[in-house]
């Protein structure tokens, strides 16, 4: 690798608190600084906005880097960015320069201005694919400009392994580099004490005697939440102790709202909306039972999250997550939308408190690989990798 610091241009669209936002910040944060200089393009808004600005690093705005497609915003953001890095190369007087890019939407903006910027290695992470949310016509030009993509992507990062099988199967990936690194956190920033778990409870004005089933999300498709209302709701006909709260805002807070409004065994206090949270140990800590209903994922952090809390977890068995959850081990895996099977898991571990512990008890060791440090370091190691 060159001795001159390579510049590591990272581009991801929204800043919503989400797992692929948080890998992307913590990475910035924990690059060596010998080695790398970090930068960050983002689009507007977003729950993490303050905390990347707080990086300390080159920081980029692009207002037409949004979520939805828009030709022409799209267009003019490609425009954008290109002019971006060709500046950023001629005043770091052509220092070694990366472009890793985030995400679906960041994904198609980053790479097409990197190409038509001639900045190689071009990195792309995948977090995830929405492809099936998406009409006939409006999957086939996404795929199609994925693949033109893909065949001018000098490597990918995975979160699990799932998805660079899913990508070879679509013809996204061909001989490129590969890697899978799962998306860290601080294994020890979620471990649970008794008296954590104490004051957590009292904060959110739970009682002792109450079991309390949380999900740690959002309001959107993607999660699900009307499936997590309507397991709570059965859960609750058997078991009048339970407790149920999800975190996080998005599109359906207004369906969700009216489906608990509607509900035979729920109400506002029984099943608590807390809206975005940066405290998700804490959360941990008071659950019981920690839930996930996504219809797809990339590899939920959730998931390692609860583990690494030493709580079990129910969790749809979509895409990545069950590289994370190994069924009857950390946790319970189901079928969107078997619902009767998500109820009878949640409610056995409910009834059977020497289950939770041993479920539980077996989650900090197998989170190991979601270290965050260990994530940093293997990223490094690709960068490189693709410079030498």
């Amino acid at each position: 690798m060159t001795s001159q610091r390579a510049t590591v241009v990272h581009v991801i669209t929204r800043l919503d608190l989400g797992g692929a936002q948080q890998n992307t910040l913590d990475t910035i944060r924990l690059l060596d600084r010998e080695r790398y200089a970090p930068q960050l393009v983002c689009g507007r808004g977003g729950e993490l906005h303050d905390e990347a600005r707080a990086l300390g690093v080159p920081f980029t705005v692009l207002d037409r880097l949004v979520h939805p497609v828009r030709p022409i915003d799209d267009a003019a953001a490609v425009a954008e960015l290109r002019s971006y890095l060709v500046a950023e190369r001629g005043a770091s007087n052509d220092a070694p320069m990366i472009v890793h890019t985030h995400s679906s939407k960041a994904g198609v903006i980053g790479r097409m201005a990197a190409i038509r910027a001639g900045i190689a290695p071009v990195i792309h992470s995948i977090h995830g694919f929405g492809y099936d949310v998406l009409g006939p016509a409006a999957r086939r030009v996404a795929l199609g400009v994925d693949r033109w993509l893909g065949r001018r992507t000098d490597a990918f990062i995975s979160v699990a392994d799932h998805h660079l099988r899913e990508g070879r199967r679509l013809g996204l990936i061909g001989s490129q580099v590969t890697r899978v690194i799962r998306s860290g956190f601080d294994l020890a920033e979620f471990a649970t004490s008794p008296v954590r778990r104490e004051v957590a409870r009292a904060a959110l004005r739970y009682r002792e005697t109450d079991l309390v089933v949380g999900m740690i999300g959002n309001l959107k498709a993607q999660k699900n939440p009307l499936e997590f209302v309507a397991i709570a709701e059965r859960v609750r006909a058997s078991r009048p102790d339970a407790r149920f709260f999800l975190t996080g805002e998005g599109p359906l807070r207004g369906e969700v709202e009216a489906a608990i409004a509607n509900s035979e065994h729920l109400d506002e206090s029984t099943f608590r909306l807390l809206g975005w949270r940066h405290d998700v140990p804490d959360l941990l800590a008071a659950l019981d039972v920690a839930a996930l209903t996504s219809r797809w994922e990339g590899l939920p952090r959730a998931c390692p999250q609860a583990m690494a809390a030493s709580r079990p977890i129910v969790a749809t068995a979509v895409d990545g997550t069950p590289e994370a959850i190994v069924d009857g081990r950390n946790g319970f895996l189901y079928e969107p939308g078997d619902i009767d099977t998500a109820v009878a898991a949640i409610t056995r571990l409910l009834d059977d408190a020497a289950l939770r512990q041993t479920i539980g008890d077996n989650g900090p060791r197998d989170a190991a690989p979601w270290d965050v440090v260990r994530m940093v370091r293997e990223q490094e190691e690709l960068y490189a990798a693709m410079l030498g």
